[in-house]
Parts: structure tokens; sequence; C-alpha cells
């Protein structure tokens, strides 16, 4: 099949690639898939006879560089898609980079022809000047996202949900964030490179009208309401109030 080949051709070029299909979401339409690829990146399927689909495009691959596509959130209107980048390792090992993972986001409009927009990490995930991470007292890597009404809800562990503008992608903007309270893993398996074992762990993010679910590993279920802003207030800063 196409992902097979896909596959083949990665691994003749690279012998050590993380190679697996880690999400699949569906364009809005139906007629597409989009898989997050790890280190072969993203790929797009036709879908429209599902009993054969074909391979239409695979992009962000770089065989010098770890992939980590770990999971996609895709704007079909806007031919936008998000790829959020999975790397909680934070160390030089195997093809793991020293820093945390991040999102990329690009413009799908034409899928044939994908142009990279801009890239978006939080400030705790940003890494130093030399490409390593500042922070090491939790995980700070991107995780899963949703696009709601040009505004992106990001899970990213240790930094919580953080509520991004996304109506420029060009330049992806921060407007707010919650992050649940530090706690011990109950179970005994996360802690943090430096050794802290008290920190957030958001794993998942949903939004439903006015609320936003969060999943944290470390201390569970999260409901915290979104509040819009109001009139005077975003044409004075654009930001919401939460």
């Amino acid at each position: 099949g196409p992902i097979e080949l896909v596959v083949e051709m990665l691994a003749a070029v690279y012998d050590d690639l993380e190679l697996h299909i880690h999400d699949a979401t569906w364009t809005e339409d139906g007629t597409g898939l989009w898989l997050a690829a790890w280190d072969a990146g993203v790929v797009l399927l036709d879908t429209t006879d599902p009993a054969q689909p074909s391979m239409v495009t695979a992009f962000g691959f770089d065989p010098e560089t770890e992939g980590n596509a770990h999971s996609v959130a895709a704007d079909s209107a806007a031919g936008l898609l998000i790829r959020n980048d999975q790397d909680l390792i934070n160390a030089d090992v195997g093809r793991h980079g020293p820093g945390w993972g991040g999102q990329r986001f690009y413009d799908v409009s034409d899928p044939t022809a994908v142009v990279e927009l801009s890239t978006f990490m939080t400030e705790r995930a940003t890494p130093d000047s030399r490409g390593s991470a500042r922070h090491t007292d939790g995980r700070y890597s991107a995780h899963n996202a949703q696009i709601v009404d040009g505004i992106e809800y990001v899970a990213w562990y240790s930094d919580g949900v953080r509520i991004v503008d996304i109506s420029d992608p060009t330049a992806p903007g921060e407007l707010g964030s919650f992050v649940p309270p530090a706690r011990v893993d109950p179970q005994g398996y996360w802690d943090a490179p430096d050794g802290t074992r008290a920190f957030a762990m958001v794993w998942g993010v949903h939004v439903a009208d006015d609320l936003i679910y969060v999943s944290d590993m470390h201390s569970g279920l999260w409901i915290v309401r979104y509040i819009s802003p109001e009139p005077e207030m975003e044409a004075a800063s654009g930001r919401p109030k939460l």
C-alpha cells in the first residue's frame, strides 16, 4: 500500500528512523486522511475510494534530524495544517536532539505544493542559543491540538494548555494558558530531567462551547470555562479573558 511504499523509501535513506503512523485526521469533506508518521513527517492520503487509498503528498521529513510528527490539527477552510512534534526526552539519545518538541505550521491549500509558514514554541519550551532546553523541571513538549474559530488549543504537557491566535498562521501568538497545579505521578513513572517529581503533565485537550476539558496524567481531569473577551477589551488588546 501507499504507506508501506513511504516507509520503504525512507528506510532506504536512514536506517534508524522511527517509522510508524501515530495519528490520523480526516479532512473536513472526508475524502482525505492526514497521517502523522513520526520521523516520516506528514502524509496525505486520498480516500475518495476507501478500498483503494492513494498517496497525495508526504512532507516534513529531514533524514538528518528527528521528526516526531506525533499528531496534526487541520483547518480545511483556511488551508492550514499544524504538526505537533512530541519530544519528551530532551537528550542526545539516538536521533533525539536536546530540545523539546514544538509545532510547525503549513499552508496546505495546494496539497501538492505544501509551504511551511512558521513554527511555534511556548516560552519554557524554547531552546537556548545552542539548541538545548532551558527548562528541565518538567516535560515541555507539544502533544495534541484542536482548532476552533481561528484559535488553537494545545495540550503542552508541563506547560498545560496553551491558547494560540492563529488568525495569521505566519505569526502565531499566545493568548492565554491554563496549567494545572504540580503533582507527582501517582504511577511513579514520570520525573523531570533535573529530578523534579511534581509537575503538570497535560496529555489531552477538548473544546466544547465555552468549556475546555483538560486531561492531566498526574492530577486528573480539569474543566476550565472559557470567557469570550468583552468587545471593548478585544478592541484594546485582542486578548481573551480566562
